[in-house]
């Protein structure tokens, strides 16, 4: 139940700098705060040597999810020719047990894409990516031109490491002169709103120095202020006690499920407090019909399956970072289920959610954001780790899957008694005695229940490498805002 993580940590990377002044070696310093609290620190440098510059980023963020304290490193660098050419990029994120790197080489054909996960590397040749984008000392340059022309609008797209080969615009509007105090002293600057094309519904409010860098941004996600402020090293590496987020997202409803787990049709009405409220996925167990603009009226059947969720496609059976499904180890668990590959799909399916729930002894909040290669190692998850060991080992069977992102009835966890939190399970691509099916499957539920009606669906993501990040920010814009009616339950 911490789906709701995943999404934090998504626009925590976001947050992170891209452009700092260039022509010098330059290293800054902030402290990031979650509401008034005090969560990590962050770090943004710049040097230039032998005809190149490097801009280089890290962030160490640190969050408590009930008692257990859970710690996110990000580091991100590209280096770049004195004519802004792109030579190289690298980003290494740990949000598990183990780091995944992933390097980008720009060459005369492409650019040479390897990551390294679990002791295993991949290496593969993608296309430089098209469009209008610069580097990163070249976005502070035209930064700080536009600044000094008098510009009340910036828009500059570059490409971020940690989020891959796609270009991201960030647009900076209603820019206008600011004085903010900073390290004790008052800095002429200006004051903006900040959006991200990979997150038009989060606005920062921004204050940078007359050459563009950052003094202080101010984000909102799920009720939360997420707070970044220069400052000097020893205050930003400060020891900190860690804020904690996970109660703060929990929904209750208007009235108690007594048993969630029998629970085979429910009725619930959903409603954003804040504005209007997107249309939520239809899936084989879910209908969804809008009410008005702010509420959708969600149906949640556990055994009445219809063929809504689309054919499969070829991205639902491929091997990607969090879904390695050619993992060596990850292939290896798939005879260990029990059952022959001669059986039918859907036998096999719930004997690998059967066998997921099994293997994953250690139960354990403490993990980030495991890839499914991690956890074949370490057995060692919650939520999301069962449904990405669970969607690799059905892939590496030759079973389609993908994962869902939503919310399931809880009736005491953490100390908190008959809410929805945010969770994680699994899709699988069957045969069932309708025809084909996307059929839920929950790994972290018990040997007897594979899915129940007291889960209600927000997202649904195969994980490619492309589709990672966008799956995580689906669920950004409903966090702190959603109300739940349950209007019946069967």
């Amino acid at each position: 139940m911490t789906t709701h993580l995943r999404a934090f940590l998504t626009v925590l990377v976001l947050l992170l700098p891209f452009a700092v002044a260039s022509g010098q070696d330059t290293e800054r310093y902030y402290i990031m705060q979650l509401g008034a609290e005090r969560a990590g620190w962050m770090r943004e440098a710049s040097v230039a040597s032998d005809g190149t510059i490097t801009t280089s980023a890290s962030m160490e963020f640190n969050v408590k999810r009930g008692p257990i304290e859970i710690r996110v490193t990000i580091e991100t660098e590209f280096v770049e020719t004195e004519a802004h050419e792109p030579v190289s990029m690298r980003a290494k994120q740990v949000m598990g047990a183990l780091p995944v790197e992933t390097s980008y080489r720009f060459t005369a054909d492409g650019v040479e894409v390897t990551t390294t996960q679990s002791g295993r590397t991949t290496t593969s040749l993608q296309p430089v990516p098209g469009g209008e984008w610069v580097t990163p000392a070249r976005a502070s340059e035209l930064m700080a031109q536009a600044l000094e022309a008098g510009e009340t609008s910036v828009s500059l797209t570059v490409l971020d490491p940690s989020l891959g080969l796609a270009p991201i615009s960030t647009t900076r509007s209603e820019i206008e002169p600011a004085t903010i105090e900073v390290l004790g002293k008052a800095v002429p600057g200006y004051r903006s709103s900040s959006v991200s094309s990979i997150a038009p519904g989060s606005v920062s409010e921004e204050f940078i120095d007359r050459e563009g860098n950052l003094l202080r941004s101010t984000t909102t996600f799920g009720g939360l202020e997420i707070t970044t402020i220069a400052a000097e090293r020893e205050l930003a590496l400060a020891e900190i006690d860690p804020p904690e987020m996970m109660r703060s997202t929990f929904i209750e409803p208007d009235r108690v499920i007594k048993r969630p787990r029998e629970t085979r049709r429910a009725v619930y009405l959903v409603t954003s407090r804040q504005g209007p409220l997107e249309d939520l996925p239809e899936t084989s167990s879910q209908r969804v019909e809008r009410v008005d603009d702010r509420t959708v009226r969600v149906t949640v059947t556990a055994d009445r399956l219809t063929t809504i969720g689309g054919a499969p496609t070829k991205a639902d059976l491929a091997s990607s970072t969090m879904i390695a499904c050619d993992d060596d180890a990850v292939v290896a668990l798939v005879s260990r289920s029990g059952v022959g590959r001669d059986a039918p799909s859907s036998v096999r399916a719930e004997a690998h959610r059967r066998f997921v729930h099994g293997f994953i002894d250690e139960k354990s909040l403490g993990v980030g954001f495991a890839t499914a290669s991690e956890v074949a190692r370490t057995r060692v998850g919650d939520c999301s780790e069962h449904a990405a060991l669970l969607a690799a080992v059905l892939r590496a069977d030759g079973i389609p899957s993908r994962v869902v992102s939503g919310l399931v009835y809880a009736r005491d966890f953490i100390g908190s008694k008959d809410i929805f939190g945010y969770h994680m399970w699994t899709q699988a691509y069957v045969d069932t005695p309708e025809g084909p099916r996307w059929v839920d499957l929950d790994a972290t539920l018990p040997d007897g229940v594979a899915y129940d009606a007291a889960h209600i669906t927000l997202d649904v993501s195969n994980l490619s490498d492309g589709d990672t990040i966008n799956a995580m920010l689906a669920l950004a814009p409903l966090m702190g805002r959603l109300d739940i009616a349950i209007e019946d339950v069967e």
